[in-house]
């Protein structure tokens, strides 16, 4: 079953293999919400009341490496997935006052996810990655620095239809 392939290793790719079958039965909405909530408190899907599927044999999942909640990468990468810019920034934010360090969301890809919902902060997410970046330096297999090569995709990745003006404000180029 997708479902308990999700709690025990979520990620966007098992979300998605979640809704294949789920979308031709009408029945995704319902099971992301559950998906979502599980993500966000740990309360498995089959449990939670309303479930639209069969119940579960599994009774807690397998996995024990990812069990803190809420699971806040598999969040954003979802949002991200979804177009949802708004959870984004909500989750990143979430992360961030927690002192949790981003799983397998960077944040390049958090800041280009939210550049036309909100560039300032797209902008802000970008300039904070590139000083972190620039300010570790470590050497890479090929004797570059690791940082210089992150500084340049990051600026590679900036939002190239905004600008900063002489007053540090954003402006959007047409």
């Amino acid at each position: 079953m997708q479902t308990e392939e999700f709690v025990r290793y979520p990620s966007e790719k098992t979300f998605l293999e979640c809704q294949k079958p789920n979308a031709k039965t009408k029945t995704w909405p319902k099971v992301r919400e559950h998906l979502l909530t599980y993500l966000e408190k740990g309360e498995l899907p089959w449990k939670q009341k309303g479930w639209p599927l069969g119940k579960s044999s599994q009774t807690t999942p397998d996995s024990s490496f990812r069990n803190t909640f809420p699971m806040m990468d598999v969040l954003i990468d979802i949002a991200i997935l979804e177009k949802k810019p708004e959870k984004v920034i909500y989750w990143y934010d979430q992360l961030r006052k927690n002192k949790r360090s981003l799983i397998s969301v960077g944040d390049d890809k958090i800041a280009a996810a939210i550049v036309d919902y909100a560039p300032e902060r797209s902008v802000s997410i970008w300039k904070t990655a590139r000083r972190t970046a620039t300010a570790t330096p470590t050497t890479t297999t090929t004797g570059n620095s690791a940082c210089d090569c992150r500084a340049t995709t990051l600026a590679a990745c900036a939002p190239s239809p905004c600008s900063m003006t002489a007053s540090g404000r954003m402006s959007r180029s047409t």
